[in-house]
Order: structure tokens, then C-alpha cells, then sequence
């Protein structure tokens, strides 16, 4: 019984980060039974029998109180507001701007939000729930970037992931079926052609970007489009002769964008 209690506390402190939308789903399931079975345990105890019955209640996942919006700012200083899921949300704020239609949520979201700076903003929103649709946010820097090769990126991970987004004026807007982590990048970097092999029977190249990502990529033979195919596990693309008989004699170009539009060519007589 005691390893329960502290598996409990280990999981309620869980809740307290960042945690994806279905933890907390899933945490109100094992802690429901939980607190049944410690009120089990403990009936003869009126004051833990009370407590383990109240908690159940509490966390059971069939009927969720609605907790007010004065509550939640003492509970979570973060806190902005109480987004029902019947209705359509249009929300306007110092750093953002969020878009939600009562089609897109499956629950009541309890929206969340801090803007940390430390060598780049990052614009945290805490709930990293899931919507049934698209909403549309629209981060509001209070700096003026490079619009040309500046987008928004995922940094909820080790590596930034690129999001996108389209300017307007000094706000960028983007769609996304999860609300994440987000920082305004600026990628100004050309991606990398490393060729590995380059023959008249096979040519392999490795393509890389270190922030955007690859966009596209064309290769040509004396002016003739070549076939490539791409490997994303090893950034590698190789070319893949149509028929036995054609040559890949000549000479040969490779242009490769990055998602930042930044281009870079090669060129090689084989």
C-alpha cells in the first residue's frame, strides 16, 4: 500500500509539467482505482476513508468539474482562460493571437501560456493537447526579423522542428493541431551538398539542413531531368535510371532548397 501512495505522488507531481493531453486522461483512470483501493484498505479510518473517497471523485474521468477562472489564476499563475468545447473561441493577447472552432476540441482547455526569453523567446503554451482540427496562432514578436527567412519552429524537443507561418505586418500565423513550444528562428544557411559517389552508372549525393529542413531538391543531365530518389533516414538522395540503356554522362546540376527558401547548387562534368 505504501508503494502505491508513492507511485500516486510521483504521478500528480507529473502533472504539475508539460505533460501531452493524454497523461492526464490516463492519470484520472490509475488514480480513480487508486483511491478506491486506498478507501478500501483504509474504511476503518474515517479520516483516510474520507480523503480517498473525496479524491476519487475528484480525478474519476466520467464527469469533470468545471473549476472557475479565479481559482485556476491562484492555482496556475500562467493561467488565461477557460475554453469551452462548444463553442467557437477567438482569443487576443500581449504575445498571441488563437483561433479555435468548437468543432476542433474534445475537451474544456484550460489555456496556459508564458513567454520565456533567454538568448531566443520561446512562446510556452503549457496545455500540449491535441484538437480534432487546425487552429490558427499567430505569435506576436516584439522584435522586427528578417521576414524573408524567418519562421516558426517546434522547440519543445532537442532539435528545433520546423512549423512555418506566413507575415503579416510584424505577426506571424500559422496552423497546428497541437499547441507546443514555439520559437521565431531566422535560418540564413544554405543546405549542404556532400557528394558520396558520382559516376556515369550512380550518382549519391547527401543533402542536409541544419534548421528549415530540406524543401525540394532537381537534378539535371545535360539539361534533362534525372530521376532521384530520396533516403530521409541516412539525408542521402541516389539517382535511379529510368530504362538500362540511359547515360549519365554530361553534365550534371543539382539544386536544393531549404524550407527558409535558402538555395545551394552543384555542378560536376561526369
Amino acid at each position: 500500500m505504501k508503494a502505491i501512495k508513492i507511485v500516486l505522488a510521483a504521478l500528480c507531481l507529473l502533472c504539475l509539467f508539460d505533460m501531452p493531453y493524454s497523461y492526464y486522461e490516463l492519470f484520472r483512470i490509475i488514480a480513480m482505482c487508486s483511491f478506491v483501493f486506498l478507501a478500501y484498505k483504509e474504511r476503518e479510518k474515517e479520516f483516510w476513508l474520507l480523503l480517498w473517497v473525496i479524491s476519487a471523485i475528484i480525478v474519476q474521468p466520467f464527469y469533470k468539474f468545471m473549476i472557475v477562472r479565479e481559482v485556476w489564476n491562484i492555482i496556475d499563475l500562467n493561467f488565461l482562460d477557460m475554453i469551452p468545447n462548444n463553442k467557437d473561441y477567438i482569443g487576443t493577447y500581449k504575445d498571441f493571437d488563437l483561433s479555435i472552432s468548437k468543432e476542433s476540441l474534445f475537451d474544456t482547455l484550460y489555456l496556459s501560456f508564458k513567454k520565456e526569453k533567454d538568448s531566443i523567446a520561446i512562446y510556452k503554451f503549457k496545455n500540449l493537447m491535441t484538437f480534432k482540427k487546425n487552429v490558427k496562432v499567430s505569435l506576436k514578436p516584439s522584435i522586427v526579423y528578417n521576414k524573408k527567412n524567418t519562421h516558426v519552429y517546434d522547440v519543445s524537443r532537442k532539435k528545433p522542428s520546423y512549423i512555418g507561418g506566413n507575415w503579416k505586418e510584424n505577426s506571424i500565423t500559422f496552423n497546428t493541431k497541437i499547441l507546443s513550444h514555439y520559437s521565431i528562428l531566422s535560418d540564413t544557411l544554405p543546405p549542404k551538398i556532400n557528394p558520396i559517389k558520382v559516376s556515369n552508372e550512380i550518382i549519391k549525393i547527401k543533402i542536409e539542413d541544419d534548421l528549415s529542413g530540406i524543401k525540394s531538391y532537381e537534378g539535371k543531365i545535360n539539361d534533362q531531368w534525372l530521376l532521384l530518389e530520396y533516403d530521409n533516414k541516412n539525408d542521402i538522395i541516389i539517382s535511379k535510371k529510368i530504362n538500362s540503356n540511359q547515360s549519365l554522362k554530361g553534365r550534371f546540376v543539382l539544386i536544393v532548397i531549404d524550407n527558409a527558401n535558402n538555395k545551394n547548387q552543384f555542378e560536376i562534368n561526369i
